[in-house]
């Protein structure tokens, strides 16, 4: 897929200056060494099924722990990052409940009022952090409305 990019965008990554941040995003893709995320995730994937390496273990099994590991570990971890870098950036805005709600949320028991407010927060969160940073692209004009 990146040779893909880079013939059909060649000039725009050139224009843009992207050339190495290109290059950058293939050696942690395609690199099997600690700091690469396939690396990182064949690692992970092999330690719970007590495998050396993934051809260890047969195909099947190999993927289906993939899946197990990308749709809930590892789909936890992002949630619980993004909730603590909401909570550092909203700091007391966050309010009181905001650590209950996303705990009920990460377990899947948070009514849909919560949820609403959660996603509230968190696209407050990402506002503030676009208006100080300016690294992000979040519209601020229009935030989801708090429930």
């Amino acid at each position: 897929m990146l040779d893909f990019i880079a013939a059909e965008a060649g000039d725009v990554i050139a224009y843009c200056g992207a050339a190495r941040a290109l290059d950058s995003v293939r050696l942690h893709l395609l690199e099997r060494d600690e700091d690469s995320a396939t690396g990182t995730l064949s690692r992970q994937i092999c330690r719970r099924l007590h495998a050396e390496n993934p051809l260890a273990v047969p195909a099947e099994s190999f993927n289906r722990a993939a899946e197990n590991y990308y749709r809930e570990e590892l789909r936890r971890a992002h949630f619980r990052e993004g909730i603590a870098a909401a909570a550092d950036v909203l700091g007391a805005a966050a309010g009181t409940d905001f650590k209950e709600k996303s705990d009920r949320a990460l377990a899947g028991d948070a009514s849909p009022e919560e949820l609403r407010a959660l996603i509230s927060k968190m696209t407050r969160a990402l506002v503030r952090l676009n208006k100080t940073e300016g690294f992000l692209v979040v519209p601020a004009e229009n935030p989801v409305p708090a429930a």
